[in-house]
């Protein structure tokens, strides 16, 4: 599915960079654990998901819960080791929701040297959705050029993406898109197509979406507090 395909990097908004020299200063973390639910036949499950980041290279992230429930190694984005992530799949999924609280970073470096960041996870969290339907923009002025991308609220979303595939390829990406709205008009002229695409009539796309909350209403993506996924909907570029 085209969640799995998705790296939750694409979500972060803050960045760190390197150029110290273990010397210089000691590391600086960032670290976010967060839940994502999904519907798997028919259940709507539960997981915990990491991310972690470093302005030095890390070689090796572990998380785990103060009565490690659970201990998940994540693994690096990059060959530069600045960011790990653990993306939960289909097998880490669980009906019973448990509030896991504080989450702690084993952070391991070269030369030895070791860190340890925690986040505290809440347990706030927003379900899986339906996109409802894709049909041709009829309002007037490059309506031809346009479709309307309907799908139900997600209570307490601050964001919701929308993800467009043509022959299992990613061909559109819009984030951050008001997660309250309903609906969305996409155009032929977004800027959101990837590599200049341009739809024609016929094309045939699959369409999918992520909503997210933050922890508290923060805006930064490195504080999420749960991610959701809609359903596939698959529709044929129209002007009818």
């Amino acid at each position: 599915m085209l969640k799995n395909k998705i790296s939750i990097l694409w979500l972060s908004v803050v960045l760190l960079t390197s150029g110290c020299s273990w010397l210089e200063v000691e590391p600086t973390y960032l670290v976010d654990a967060f839940y994502s639910t999904q519907l798997i036949d028919g259940d709507t499950l539960v997981a915990i998901n990491g991310y972690a980041q470093s302005d030095f290279s890390m070689t090796s992230v572990r998380m785990y819960n103060e009565g490690e429930d659970f201990s998940y190694d994540l693994s690096a984005l990059f060959d530069d080791g600045y960011a790990f992530e653990f993306a939960a799949d289909s097998n880490d999924f669980v009906k019973d929701f448990e509030d896991y609280g504080l989450i702690y970073f084993e952070i391991e470096h070269e030369e030895d040297y070791s860190g340890l960041k925690a986040d505290f996870v809440y347990d706030d969290l927003i379900y899986p959705f339906e996109i409802s339907n894709v049909r041709p923009d009829t309002s007037g002025v490059n309506s031809d050029n346009a479709a309307i991308l309907e799908w139900e609220d997600v209570e307490n979303a601050d964001f919701v993406s929308i993800y467009i595939t043509r022959a299992d390829t990613l061909v559109y990406n819009r984030v951050y898109i008001d997660g309250l709205r309903g609906s969305f008009k996409i155009k032929a002229t977004d800027r959101a197509w990837i590599n200049y695409y341009m739809p024609q009539l016929g094309d045939e796309f699959e369409v999918q979406m992520t909503a997210m909350m933050m922890e508290d209403a923060t805006s930064y993506v490195a504080n999420l507090q749960c991610i959701t996924f809609s359903n596939t909907f698959s529709f044929t570029w129209s002007d009818e």
